[in-house]
């Protein structure tokens, strides 16, 4: 019997395992490439941003259609009357046409040249094409490094709010020696108010602390498109490595990499399909039509179907359009002039970024080298604080300042080690390196 129970118990459990929802995974332990591969895949803007690349595909084969004919097929039925008659002496009355009136026939139509215009009109859709790429692109590298700094943010913050539970905590365990030394004489109760509020000092910010922490899970739920009860476990540490540093080499690199540069470029060379373009607005065109088909109404029996057909060459040259080509050239030309200065502009944002993300990337790592020898110092201030404090060689009020540099200089180094993994982030970000 206890047998039977034990298998039932664990085939409800198998089947209460299998039956959570996929979400639940998001609650496991994730690094910062699961969090981005997490962004990538579930984010509604990037979805969107598929879907434009789709459109403009379809936009390139609407454009291939021109190359095509157009075949039309058309019925038509018409009854007339009167029906006018002719009368021929000794022969009798003919009528001129029928009564009943049937026309079917299909009709082509076949552009035969047009001075490449429908080429190019093709070399613009696919030029659409690279556009929505570049934009997808862009905005994948925008969430995706978006994401990373969320993550850190996230781990930034959890390490303060440890700082600040271990404050806590050494506050609380000299706030119970204060007392003893209160009751022995040794101390006043002026030392225990001073720690007290130390203490409630500390917790208000913890309090301000986890409220940010709580601000960028959120941010990061609606970065993965996760619901909002979602719990986040990350796992990783906050990067510090050396590198080698070549701010022309790197330059280089960004103009290579960076989606937005692409994006400028390739809005260039479609200004310039579509400045060539307007240009020929006032070519020719030149059309085949062709048409077959039957009806009824050939002499000498009118209402007998027979085939027929019609073959034609049509040649269309603009003469006047209301300065309509003249107007699509001007607008082509200043988008052409416009995109150059896009181009340029974007160039010069991307070497401001790489220079400013340099300068940062130096800056945070002296920050991390100074930052870790006032830590040092602080810790062992702390200590011999703790040692004059016990024997009364210093106040109450004078460990309690040890204890808040201590604090200081863990937050000061903290930053310092936050600060040189976004700068780096960012470097990486500001030459186009794709982070998944």
């Amino acid at each position: 019997m206890k047998f039977r129970n034990v298998t039932l118990i664990w085939i409800l459990l198998m089947v209460w395992s299998y039956s959570l929802p996929a979400q639940n995974a998001v609650s496991d332990s994730l690094t910062v490439d699961q969090v981005v591969n997490l962004v990538l895949q579930n984010n509604p803007a990037i979805q969107k941003a598929e879907q434009g690349v789709e459109a403009s595909r379809a936009r390139v084969g609407q454009s291939r259609s021109s190359m095509y004919p157009t075949v039309t097929g058309e019925a038509l039925y018409s009854r007339v009357g009167p029906v006018p008659e002719l009368t021929i002496p000794d022969l009798g009355s003919f009528a001129l046409f029928p009564e009943n009136n049937y026309d079917a026939h299909l009709g082509l139509n076949q552009l035969l040249y047009d001075f490449g215009r429908r080429g190019q009109a093709v070399e613009l859709a696919e030029s659409g094409v690279k556009l929505t790429r570049d934009n997808m692109e862009t905005l994948k590298s925008d969430l995706a490094y978006r994401s990373i700094l969320t993550f850190y943010s996230i781990l930034f913050l959890q390490k303060n709010i440890s700082v600040v539970n271990q404050e806590i905590f050494d506050l609380k365990q000299h706030l119970e020696v204060t007392w003893k030394k209160v009751k022995a004489g040794t101390a006043i109760e002026y030392d225990v108010l001073t720690t007290q509020v130390r203490v409630a000092a500390a917790r208000s910010q913890l309090e301000e602390v986890q409220n940010s922490l709580q601000k960028q899970e959120i941010i990061l739920r609606q970065l993965m498109a996760v619901p909002e009860d979602t719990t986040l476990n990350l796992r990783g540490t906050i990067p510090v490595s050396s590198i080698s540093i070549e701010e022309d080499s790197l330059i280089i690199l960004a103009e290579k990499q960076r989606p937005e540069y692409k994006l400028a470029l390739d809005a260039r060379a479609s200004a310039d399909l579509r400045r060539s373009l307007a240009a020929k607005g006032k070519m020719p065109l030149l059309n085949l039509n062709l048409a077959y088909g039957v009806k009824n109404g050939y002499i000498p029996n009118l209402n007998a179907l027979r085939g027929n057909w019609v073959a034609g060459l049509q040649l269309q040259i603009p003469v006047f359009e209301g300065f309509q080509t003249h107007y699509k050239k001007a607008e082509a030309e200043a988008d052409y002039r416009a995109s150059g200065s896009q181009l340029e502009d974007t160039r010069n944002l991307i070497v401001s970024q790489v220079q400013q993300a340099l300068s940062d990337v130096r800056t945070s790592l002296n920050k991390i080298q100074t930052s870790k020898v006032q830590l040092d110092q602080s810790r062992q201030a702390r200590s011999m604080a703790e040692t004059q404090y016990a024997i009364g060689v210093i106040s109450n009020l004078e460990l309690l300042d040890a204890q808040t540099l201590l604090t200081q200089a863990q937050f000061i180094y903290l930053k310092a080690q936050y600060d040189y993994a976004i700068s780096r982030y960012t470097l990486d970000r500001a030459i186009g390196e794709q982070p998944w």
